[in-house]
């Protein structure tokens, strides 16, 4: 109404102050729409209850008060032994690996059901928050019995990969085997994910801001997403820039209000209504409306209350065609104004650990063949290992007449690995790699190499000396086994027998080589005495 008002006074007035008139009633317009779509979504009447919950909520194995958190073993299989449905051969499964309770056993069937009927052809799936990917399984399954004609494949996940996901996994095979190579866990952060529309993004219980992490992820991917949401917050929660505009969510969209005033508009927000439930039904609202101004087709079931009471599932599928275009215009246009994080740079006494590998999620064998490269435990401690102690050298490469060996990559490992165990690093294992060759207009050549000094270090607990795995990368080790002390000892002992080796041992080993950079390795000769000078006069701890 008040928006009419200020479209009649604009036509009758004269042309002074028409431009003001008319930005003053668009924007009032636009406000009363997205008011409009705001109350729309947050009070968008669930989907009716599926039939299938009935049988579900009727299994004699359904837990009785108490004994929803207690985990399921090989002693419980029993009360899934009456029938051969697939969820009673899951739920066996999952009692042989003795790894989650019966509630989340249930309450992921439930989810499945859902997603499996709401996306019934989707041949990708990516569980995000998994823990131990139990709905991951059950969506494959539950394709591999609606014989639809394709493969599903699935990607699991998390912060951490539960030594309890390996027995899941070791179970669901054996009763499963026609899942081997189709399921895949991958220890990454959400921000290191790269989604795609081939591949739904599903999340069961995504807590605080990691719903809205995914929601936002989705929209600029154009992904399907299913979200079942949790832990609802206003501490840190700020609307997605699609709604950040629109009442009930702009002012939180406000830098800066803390304290009172935040609290002033979580009651107005709240409408004068309390509890956990006015904050999640505000908060799954706002993101309903995020998905719909992205252009997207929102459904919103509730799961059984009997076994969850976080029970909002949204099911969200993107336009297509023109409308989709236009939806996705100011998504980038959002994402494009993002600030973009920097990493400030570490120095480069210690060697740091490797960054976080990007996930792609794609439905494409490119992508599953990367998840499947980066999937399971040893690969994940293998990204969290500090790399060996590197250091180059350059030398000018002796004649190649015959008359000396040439200076090549393996000799100098070999020559390297001498030194290192003539001078009190035994079992040190050195590699080389060959980088930039340089030719001078006389014909003579300089070559740059890449040292790597592999230390062994005794593990923790007296046992013996770790050695990286020969299918990590090259010279890792886990970071959490070595100290900063450790780190920085094996970084001056590297630099010893890499200037060592500089010095004397390369000139006499292939000669006519000379070592490039006479004054850096003077100057490095210095430091080098200095440090054990300070070291040597230092005083004694009492």
């Amino acid at each position: 109404m008040r928006a009419s008002l200020l479209a009649l006074s604009l036509l009758s007035g004269g042309s002074a102050g028409a431009s003001a008139l008319r930005v003053r009633a668009a924007r009032v317009a636009r406000s009363s729409l997205c008011a409009t779509q705001a109350r729309a979504a947050s009070s968008e009447p669930s989907a009716p209850p599926p039939q299938e919950w009935g049988p579900l909520l009727a299994h004699p194995g359904m837990f009785a008060p108490g004994a929803a958190r207690r985990k399921l073993t090989r002693h419980h299989a029993s009360d899934f032994a009456d029938a051969d449905t697939l969820f009673d051969r899951v739920a066996r499964a999952v009692c042989e690996s003795g790894a989650l309770p019966r509630k989340e056993l249930f309450e992921a069937w439930a989810v499945a059901l859902r997603v499996h009927a709401h996306f019934p052809r989707a041949r990708r799936f990516a569980d995000v928050a998994s823990g131990h990917g139990l709905l991951a399984w059950m969506l494959l399954l539950l394709d591999s019995e609606s014989h639809l004609g394709h493969t599903r494949t699935a990607v699991c996940i998390d912060r951490r990969m539960p030594a309890s996901a390996e027995r899941l996994e070791a179970q669901m095979l054996r009763a499963f085997p026609h899942l081997r190579g189709r399921w895949h866990f991958v220890e990454a952060d959400a921000a290191h994910l790269e989604a795609d529309a081939s591949c739904v993004l599903a999340a069961v219980h995504a807590c605080g801001g990691l719903s809205d992490a995914l929601v936002s992820l989705a929209l600029a991917a154009r992904a399907p997403i299913a979200l079942v949401p949790c832990c609802h917050t206003f501490k840190t929660w700020a609307p997605h820039p699609l709604v950040a505009g629109c009442a009930p969510y702009a002012p939180f969209a406000a830098h800066g209000v803390h304290g009172a005033e935040r609290r002033a508009l979580v009651e107005a927000a709240l409408s004068g209504g309390s509890g956990s439930r006015a904050v999640a039904h505000f908060l799954d609202g706002a993101r309903v409306a995020a998905l719909q101004a992205g252009g997207y087709a929102v459904v919103r079931e509730n799961l059984p209350v009997q076994l969850t009471a976080q029970h909002t599932l949204l099911l969200a599928v993107p336009a297509h065609g023109e409308q989709s275009a236009r939806a996705a215009q100011p998504i980038a246009r959002a994402r494009a104004a993002a600030p973009t994080a920097h990493t400030a740079a570490s120095p480069r006494l210690l060697p740091r650990a490797r960054p976080a590998p990007r996930v792609p999620l794609a439905d494409s064998s490119t992508a599953i063949a990367a998840c499947a490269a980066l999937s399971g435990r040893v690969q994940a401690d293998a990204r969290k290992a500090v790399p060996p102690p590197t250091l180059d050298l350059s030398a000018w490469l002796p004649p190649d007449n015959g008359s000396a060996p040439p200076l090549t990559a393996d000799a100098l490992a070999r020559l390297a690995e001498r030194v290192c165990h003539a001078q009190g690093g035994a079992g040190v294992r050195v590699r080389v790699q060959p980088l930039d060759l340089f030719r001078r207009s006389d014909g003579r050549c300089a070559q740059t190499f890449r040292v790597e000094y592999d230390v062994p270090r005794p593990a923790r607990g007296g046992a013996a000396p770790a050695r990286a795995d020969e299918s990590a990368p090259c010279g890792a080790r886990a970071a959490r086994d070595a100290t900063f002390d450790d780190l920085a000892a094996e970084r001056e002992r590297a630099l010893a027998w890499h200037m060592s080796l500089q010095e004397a041992h390369i000139a006499q080993a292939f000669p006519g080589a000379e070592v490039r950079g006479s004054e850096l390795l003077a100057r490095q000769r210095a430091q080098r005495a200095e440090r054990e000078n300070r070291t040597a006069s230092a005083p004694a701890l009492p």
